[in-house]
């Protein structure tokens, strides 16, 4: 009976759609409930960060993500009952725990400790997104807060368009508009020049990342809630815009790969037989051994499609950098730090480019290896492989009452999988997987793929 009671208080509340007072057909998207809003909140502290450190200052940032924390540490214990808390998957605990233990073998204990820090507050943070909101909820709030970043985005580069009229840096970054890098800028206010814009993130890959998953959120909005396509339309066809503008190639292959994704997935929800789905197994094999030959003979060309040149736009420098200081403690790593910490050594000075800093090896796989070794790369590869997995079956795995009652498919099903896919693409050009809001997105899809209520669509 409880069960039942918890289950129908958690239900989100269906709300008819808003009518114009002359009875037009027009409607508008339904109010958003409390849990929905608190997600996105939560989710806009992990992904926003550099626009809140860039508008706000490091000091603010801080007292944001602490509070964020907070709420969601009261959150979970105010519903601690519905909590299931043994869905954290042991692979993401093996990596917890490998990432505390590297404080033992750490050159630098202190960031390691802040990174630690850091690595298990976004898990913390992750838990009740994934255990106390519904599927439906949970991409309601991934899109509510891709529209709040997207929408600031575009008001921000308008604003230094139209008034400031020349670039400017971060609030905590005391220089003049013509003593900035390019790098350290803010906005480059290039909106009606190049067009590459960096929104309030101030980064154009990071703006890029956010589109393009707000693509596919909006998209699977747009899938599901059919009598306000227009408005999720609209907010698509702006997400795909922003990717477009940003131009970024790693963003733009990892949507290509998304979209693949999405394709094979409805393939195979269309077949019945274990033999079909086989054989369906082996074409996805055989596309994925043809798309790396076409890279690996093609590649000259696609970079000149994308406007880069071989090094990757200054990435194979990196890399080489990296590989180098990794070889050197090859097994265990360094310790960890998520983030490069300027200050301490071996990151101090390690790589600069155009005169900045770089905090991160811009391929996360090169990152855990550095950080916690050939260890780390296996571990964080078995919680890839497993979260991939579960976000594969609950995508194609048709939903059931029982073995005679099937249920239709439902769009939020995709979502786990597609956002997967995205980032994990990425993860070999960046490693925005390893920290701050993604870390958050991707822990919360590990854990809410852990919970039995996630598996089966039944009961959420």
């Amino acid at each position: 009976m409880r069960e039942r009671a918890d289950a129908a208080h958690v239900a989100p509340r269906p709300v008819e759609p808003v009518r114009l007072a002359d009875g037009r057909g027009i409607r508008l998207p339904p109010l958003r409930d409390g849990r929905v809003m608190l997600g996105a909140a939560l989710l806009f502290t992990g992904v926003g960060g550099p626009a809140l450190r860039n508008g706000l200052g490091w000091w603010a940032w801080g007292a944001i993500v602490i509070a964020g924390l907070l709420t969601a540490i009261v959150w979970l214990v105010r519903e601690r009952r519905r909590v299931p808390w043994g869905a954290v998957p042991y692979s993401l605990r093996l990596w917890l725990i490998l990432a505390a233990l590297s404080l033992i073998w750490s050159h630098y204990r202190l960031e390691t400790l802040l990174g630690l820090s850091l690595l298990v507050a976004a898990v913390v943070a992750a838990m009740p997104l994934a255990t106390l909101l519904t599927r439906s909820q949970m991409l309601d709030a991934l899109a509510l807060m891709s529209r709040w970043l997207l929408g600031l985005s575009i008001v921000f580069e308008l604003v230094v368009a139209w008034f400031i009229r020349h670039p400017i840096g971060p609030v905590w970054m005391d220089k003049s508009p013509d003593d900035l890098l390019k790098l350290e800028m803010w906005s480059r206010n290039v909106l009606f020049v190049d067009g590459k814009i960096q929104g309030v993130l101030g980064n154009s890959t990071m703006l890029g990342t956010a589109a393009a998953i707000a693509l596919i959120a909006f998209g699977l909005q747009w899938w599901r809630d059919r009598h306000v396509r227009v408005w999720h339309g609209a907010w698509a066809l702006l997400a795909l815009t922003i990717v477009a503008l940003t131009r970024s190639a790693g963003v733009i292959v990892a949507l290509l790969a998304t979209a693949v994704a999405l394709v094979l997935a409805l393939a195979t929800r269309r077949t019945s037989t274990r033999r079909a789905r086989g054989i369906l197994t082996r074409v996805m094999l055989g596309a994925a051994g043809i798309v790396i030959a076409v890279i690996a003979f093609f590649a000259e060309p696609a970079l000149e499609l994308f406007g880069k040149d071989s090094t990757l736009t200054g990435r194979t420098g990196i890399w080489e950098t990296v590989v180098g200081l990794a070889a050197q403690h090859p097994v265990v790593g360094w310790g960890w730090t998520g983030y490069w910490m300027p200050w301490t050594e071996p990151f101090d000075g390690l790589v600069v480019v155009n005169g900045v800093e770089q905090l991160h090896a811009h391929n996360a796989w090169l990152d855990v290896w550095l950080q916690l070794g050939f260890i780390g790369v296996l571990v964080f590869a078995m919680l890839v492989a497993r979260v991939f997995m579960r976000a594969w079956l609950a995508a194609t795995s048709r939903p059931r009452r029982s073995l005679t009652d099937p249920r239709p498919f439902k769009p939020e099903t995709l979502l786990p999988l597609l956002v997967v896919v995205f980032l994990v693409v990425q993860s070999v050009s960046e490693s925005h997987l390893l920290v701050e809001g993604w870390w958050v997105v991707f822990a919360m899809l590990a854990i809410g793929l852990s919970a039995r209520e996630f598996r089966d669509p039944e009961l959420r």
